[in-house]
């Protein structure tokens, strides 16, 4: 199956835990707070779908989307 939407994962392994870090291909979710972004993907099962289930993802793993920040000086 073809896509015409690429999505840069990193996979990630940390004493013994897995999982992966979307990088790039993913525009950040709507919300003016993490928290309403983070919202946002719980309730549109779309992009977790995708990452998690298989053939991607399965149980054991977990996927982290980084964003830009909300709050002027949080980014290091």
């Amino acid at each position: 199956m073809r896509s015409k939407t690429a999505i840069q994962i990193v996979g990630c392994h940390a004493e013994g835990e897995v999982g992966d870090v979307i990088i790039g291909g993913v525009r950040p979710p709507p919300g003016d707070t993490l928290w309403a972004q983070s919202r946002y993907i719980a309730e549109d099962q779309g992009l977790r779908n995708l990452v998690l289930n298989e053939p991607r993802g399965g149980v054991f793993r977990h996927v982290n989307l980084l964003v830009p920040p909300k709050t002027e000086g949080a980014d290091m």
